[in-house]
């Protein structure tokens, strides 16, 4: 079964903004909850929703990196250097290959712009 921060709380006895402020490690939680709370969710196997997060926070911790051919080997190193670096910031990769066209780029640029 699949599990909500709803469903948690339930579980818990502890409100929503609770289970919200453990969840993202806000103060506000006595120690004595927040280990009770963290307990239960690890027993559940609770995984946030990233995308309902996402939405809240209006961040999407996308990075797209267009690169003009992807067979060119020089960009190798260059993105694994990007990754490594963004994934360590809590960040992901988005690889786009334009192919040195510019209609492509603007796609690729809308479709970030929309996300």
């Amino acid at each position: 079964m699949k599990y909500t921060i709803k469903d948690i709380a339930k579980i818990t006895g502890y409100s929503v903004a609770t289970i919200s402020r453990v969840l993202s490690g806000k103060e506000g939680v006595s120690e004595e909850k927040r280990k009770e709370i963290l307990k239960i969710i690890d027993q559940l196997g609770y995984i946030p929703n990233q995308s309902a997060r996402r939405l809240r926070s209006k961040e999407t911790k996308n990075i797209l990196v267009m690169i003009p051919d992807i067979e060119n080997y020089f960009y190798n190193k260059l993105i694994k250097g990007i990754e490594t670096e963004a994934r360590e910031k809590g960040y992901n990769i988005i690889l786009g290959d334009f192919s040195n066209s510019q209609e492509i780029e603007e796609e690729y640029y809308r479709m970030m712009k929309g996300s």
